[in-house]
């Protein structure tokens, strides 16, 4: 059968529509309803498949990552018997809401633990705030010789692994005769954190110098200045300071285990693993688990409701120079 001159220029163009349809003796099969709705969603699919993958693998580690945490909610809320029953059950058969009492009337330094740990995260933060804002105040908006060296040397500290200096800080705190004391963390908290000083120093260089001379104009000081002037806004940046230096007093297990032998001078973090030796309660794993759902409740509490000034003050530190 010849081919005519626009058949040829449809099959050049690759224009289906033009082409002459085959001979078949069969009858075309038209698609059923079901076909017309399954193939857009196979071109989606097909046209997404990368992005799926990826929410896969986050919702993957998610569940990985919030599961001890809901077997920790839901073994402290199940009756003796069933803790330790195979498969585990996440939902409790019955509610054992009691657990959370009587964790704390069993343990008999419980409440001292947590008093503790409140003095210790009291002292932290206030120490924090006050020692790295006027540390940062010093490098940031003061001149004197020798503070870039000086804030290099800041700098570096951030370099050490931590494990470097256990053992130079333990000697150190030995011959002062601070163990079984709040010392170390009383005086760590107002001798600053190079940490910090560098996230509060990368604010206050955005701000504008003009409100520095305008305030010494008026017969301001550098206190007055850092006080009444810069303090009102770094909020944020202090707020996120006082929240990470929250976290890292109240889960300070190994500056505890180190510096502390009494007992009652413990605070929650190290009084979890004495709960694990009580006679009487360290083998109720229900009541274990009470006690640690209660040592995490502040750290959500605090997260949540400074979350606001704590991604603010993060990111702004980051944004600017």
């Amino acid at each position: 059968m010849p081919v005519r001159q626009g058949d040829r220029e449809s099959r050049r163009h690759g224009d289906p529509e033009k082409l002459p349809l085959p001979m078949c003796s069969h009858p075309v099969e038209r698609p059923n309803r079901i076909s017309r709705l399954l193939v857009p969603i196979a071109r989606w699919l097909r046209r997404h498949r990368l992005q799926l993958f990826g929410y896969g693998v986050i919702t993957c580690l998610g569940v990985s990552f919030i599961f001890p945490f809901v077997w920790m909610v839901s073994t402290s809320l199940k009756p003796a018997y069933e803790v330790t029953t195979y498969p585990v059950r996440l939902v409790p058969s019955v509610w054992r809401w009691e657990n959370y009492v009587r964790v704390w009337q069993e343990v008999p330094w419980a409440r001292r633990w947590a008093l503790n740990s409140l003095l210790l995260v009291e002292i932290g933060v206030i120490g924090a705030i006050i020692s790295n804002t006027m540390i940062a105040y010093a490098f940031a908006r003061l001149r004197f010789p020798g503070r870039d060296i000086l804030f290099l040397v800041v700098l570096s500290v951030m370099m050490l692994p931590g494990v470097v200096t256990v053992i130079p800080t333990y000697l150190i705190w030995t011959r002062l005769g601070a163990l079984d004391t709040y010392w170390p963390w009383a005086i760590g908290a107002f001798t600053g954190s190079s940490f910090y000083i560098f996230m509060l120093r990368q604010y206050m260089l955005g701000l504008p110098y003009d409100l520095d001379e305008a305030a010494r104009m008026d017969g301001a000081g550098y206190i007055r200045t850092l006080v009444q002037i810069l303090v009102p806004l770094l909020r944020a940046p202090i707020i996120a300071v006082a929240v990470f230096q929250f976290l890292n007093v109240y889960n300070d297990f190994f500056g505890a285990i180190l510096f502390l032998r009494n007992v009652q001078l413990f605070p929650l973090s190290l009084g979890l693993v004495a709960v694990r030796t009580h006679p009487q309660v360290g083998w109720r794993l229900e009541l274990v688990m009470a006690m640690s759902t209660c040592f995490i409740l502040p750290m959500l509490i605090v997260y949540f409701v400074a979350q606001q000034y704590f991604i603010e003050g993060v990111a702004l530190t980051g944004v600017r120079r």
